[in-house]
């Protein structure tokens, strides 16, 4: 049995919308400078002596020119902390104190197969 949550599109919008990139990374306990209209820091993917991890904050992105790691919110939070998409999204609504629809969880009915095949008529 599979049990998946699902978020509408338009939820994941709203915390893409409330939550800044730049706030959430430095929330993770990542450094950044200010570079003109841009932020700079070493990247948290890979090690690095010269600083070429940019967030561009009202493009709402990051892109590390070292090793070409970029995305958004979820794709960087998915990446620094390990965890799929659904876990991102419970993440940083339980760590920004946004609440989330609590869905009833769906039990998936598992597909018959050859091991289960369906019963022969006599």
């Amino acid at each position: 049995m599979y049990i998946r949550r699902r978020f509408s599109k338009t939820f994941i919008n709203k915390i893409s919308f409330i939550l800044p990139l730049e706030t959430v990374i430095s929330g993770e306990g990542v450094e950044l400078l200010p570079k003109g209209k841009e932020l700079i820091t070493l990247c948290p993917f890979h090690k690095e002596i010269n600083a070429s991890f940019t967030v561009v904050p009202h493009k709402q992105i990051y892109r590390c020119f070292g090793c070409g790691e970029s995305g958004g919110i979820f794709s960087f939070i998915m990446k620094y902390k390990g965890l799929d998409f659904i876990d991102t999204v419970i993440y940083l609504c339980e760590e920004y104190g946004i609440s989330y629809p609590k869905h009833k969880q769906r039990k998936r009915k598992k597909r018959r197969n050859e091991k289960n095949p369906l019963p022969l008529k006599e």
